[in-house]
């Protein structure tokens, strides 16, 4: 199966264009053992089309890569990623996640996650019946 976007699509343009969404790089040190790790950005301009094929890929993400690497793998107690398809912003978050640095790394490598998935058309089916049921609830 081929998911478009490629990873060229998601745009490193910055949020200090809009007022709204300062581009911040911030993080709270705290005496824990375990993190709330999240990342996100712009993913689409306000405005632009998101198609049903964008929930199939944040499903796979979710449920496939992020759950086998943050939390089997990296034990983490959870994550996923969303969209808010009003701003077009998308984000990566995981909690109580024993990893830092380890998760915004995965994080950083879902596209290339993303152009090397070859899903069978049953797993592919899968996905999409799934995202259809969670949109309609």
């Amino acid at each position: 199966a081929v998911f478009a976007p490629k990873a060229d699509r998601l745009d490193p343009e910055p949020w200090s264009h809009h007022p709204l969404f300062p581009q911040t790089r911030e993080a709270f040190a705290v005496p824990t053992q375990v993190n709330y790790v999240a990342k996100g950005g712009r993913f689409y301009h306000p405005g632009d089309a998101v198609t049903g094929a964008d929930a199939v890929v944040r499903r796979v993400i979710s449920l496939d890569y992020l759950w086998n690497e943050v939390r089997v793998k990296g034990g983490a107690y959870g994550g996923g990623c969303s969209l808010n398809p009003v701003t077009g912003t998308f984000a990566f978050s995981s909690y109580r996640d024993p990893n830092l640095q380890q998760t915004l790394d995965i994080y950083d490598q879902t596209p290339s996650y993303l152009d090397g998935l070859d899903l069978a058309q049953a797993e592919l089916d899968k996905a999409i019946i799934a995202s259809i049921g969670t949109s309609i609830r």
